[in-house]
Protein backbone atom coordinates (compact mmCIF):
# COMPACT_ATOMS: atom_id res chain seq x y z
CA UNK A 1 0.00 0.00 0.00
CA UNK A 2 2.95 2.53 0.90
CA UNK A 3 4.37 2.38 -2.35
CA UNK A 4 1.32 2.84 -4.32
CA UNK A 5 1.41 6.24 -2.02
CA UNK A 6 4.93 6.90 -3.51
CA UNK A 7 3.94 6.42 -6.91
CA UNK A 8 0.62 8.91 -6.57
CA UNK A 9 2.12 11.70 -4.71
CA UNK A 10 4.42 12.39 -7.28
CA UNK A 11 2.04 11.84 -10.24
CA UNK A 12 -0.94 14.29 -8.43
CA UNK A 13 2.02 17.00 -8.33
CA UNK A 14 2.64 16.59 -11.99
CA UNK A 15 -0.88 16.90 -12.38
CA UNK A 16 -1.44 19.96 -10.08
CA UNK A 17 1.61 21.67 -11.65
CA UNK A 18 1.22 21.02 -15.10
CA UNK A 19 -2.78 22.31 -14.76
CA UNK A 20 -1.19 25.42 -12.66
CA UNK A 21 1.30 26.18 -15.52
CA UNK A 22 -1.32 26.02 -18.10
CA UNK A 23 -3.90 28.11 -16.45
CA UNK A 24 -2.18 30.76 -15.26
CA UNK A 25 1.05 31.05 -17.13
CA UNK A 26 1.14 29.34 -20.45
CA UNK A 27 -2.70 30.99 -20.99
CA UNK A 28 -1.30 34.68 -20.60
CA UNK A 29 -1.19 36.26 -23.68
CA UNK A 30 0.83 39.10 -24.31
CA UNK A 31 -0.82 42.83 -25.34
CA UNK A 32 0.31 44.33 -28.91
CA UNK A 33 -0.44 47.91 -30.28
CA UNK A 34 -4.37 48.81 -31.47
CA UNK A 35 -4.07 48.33 -35.42
CA UNK A 36 -7.69 48.79 -36.78
CA UNK A 37 -6.61 47.03 -40.47
CA UNK A 38 -5.40 44.14 -38.26
CA UNK A 39 -8.47 44.10 -35.85
CA UNK A 40 -10.72 44.03 -38.65
CA UNK A 41 -8.46 40.59 -40.36
CA UNK A 42 -8.33 39.25 -37.28
CA UNK A 43 -10.21 35.08 -37.28
CA UNK A 44 -13.04 34.79 -35.51
CA UNK A 45 -13.78 32.36 -33.04
CA UNK A 46 -10.76 30.21 -33.11
CA UNK A 47 -7.36 30.53 -31.47
CA UNK A 48 -6.43 34.00 -32.94
CA UNK A 49 -5.81 35.97 -29.69
CA UNK A 50 -5.12 39.37 -31.84
CA UNK A 51 -8.51 40.78 -30.71
CA UNK A 52 -7.53 40.48 -27.27
CA UNK A 53 -3.85 41.09 -27.22
CA UNK A 54 -5.00 44.09 -28.82
CA UNK A 55 -7.57 45.37 -26.14
CA UNK A 56 -5.41 46.91 -23.47
CA UNK A 57 -4.62 49.13 -25.82
CA UNK A 58 -7.37 50.12 -27.86
CA UNK A 59 -9.36 51.07 -24.53
CA UNK A 60 -6.37 53.12 -23.26
CA UNK A 61 -6.04 55.33 -26.38
CA UNK A 62 -9.45 55.15 -27.57
CA UNK A 63 -12.50 57.37 -25.82
CA UNK A 64 -15.33 55.57 -26.86
CA UNK A 65 -17.86 58.06 -24.61
CA UNK A 66 -18.75 59.99 -27.07
CA UNK A 67 -18.15 57.97 -30.03
CA UNK A 68 -20.83 57.58 -32.65
CA UNK A 69 -21.91 53.92 -33.90
CA UNK A 70 -20.74 54.79 -37.35
CA UNK A 71 -17.42 56.36 -35.69
CA UNK A 72 -17.23 52.37 -33.85
CA UNK A 73 -17.88 50.81 -36.95
CA UNK A 74 -14.88 52.62 -39.20
CA UNK A 75 -12.68 51.80 -36.41
CA UNK A 76 -13.27 47.83 -35.43
CA UNK A 77 -15.27 47.34 -38.51
CA UNK A 78 -18.85 45.21 -38.79
CA UNK A 79 -20.13 43.82 -35.54
CA UNK A 80 -19.03 40.05 -35.16
CA UNK A 81 -22.25 38.26 -36.53
CA UNK A 82 -23.69 35.87 -33.73
CA UNK A 83 -26.52 35.57 -31.41
CA UNK A 84 -25.05 36.10 -27.97
CA UNK A 85 -26.27 39.58 -26.42
CA UNK A 86 -28.61 40.63 -28.86
CA UNK A 87 -29.85 43.33 -26.28
CA UNK A 88 -26.62 45.34 -26.92
CA UNK A 89 -26.41 46.93 -30.09
CA UNK A 90 -22.54 46.47 -31.20
CA UNK A 91 -20.65 42.83 -30.45
CA UNK A 92 -17.05 42.53 -31.46
CA UNK A 93 -15.64 39.18 -30.43
CA UNK A 94 -12.25 39.70 -29.08
CA UNK A 95 -11.11 36.29 -28.00
CA UNK A 96 -11.13 32.82 -26.21
CA UNK A 97 -10.97 32.94 -22.49
CA UNK A 98 -10.42 29.38 -21.64
CA UNK A 99 -13.68 27.85 -23.03
CA UNK A 100 -15.59 30.80 -23.11
CA UNK A 101 -15.07 34.00 -25.79
CA UNK A 102 -14.93 37.46 -24.54
CA UNK A 103 -16.84 39.87 -26.17
CA UNK A 104 -16.69 43.78 -26.32
CA UNK A 105 -20.62 45.56 -26.59
CA UNK A 106 -22.06 48.68 -26.62
CA UNK A 107 -25.10 50.43 -25.75
CA UNK A 108 -26.16 53.70 -27.85
CA UNK A 109 -28.35 56.53 -27.20
CA UNK A 110 -29.07 58.94 -29.61
CA UNK A 111 -25.87 57.73 -31.99
CA UNK A 112 -23.46 58.13 -28.75
CA UNK A 113 -22.05 55.59 -26.88
CA UNK A 114 -24.38 54.90 -23.83
CA UNK A 115 -22.57 52.37 -22.66
CA UNK A 116 -19.59 49.86 -23.08
CA UNK A 117 -18.75 46.50 -21.41
CA UNK A 118 -17.00 43.84 -21.83
CA UNK A 119 -19.07 40.34 -21.57
CA UNK A 120 -18.03 36.70 -21.34
CA UNK A 121 -20.28 33.40 -23.05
Amino acid sequence: MNKKIYILIPIILILISSFYYFIFIYNKIPDIKFESTKWKQAQLYGMDQTRGQMLNDLLANHNFNQMTKTEIINLLGPQSDSTYFKDWDLRYWLCLDYIDSKWLCFKFNNDKVKEMTILVD
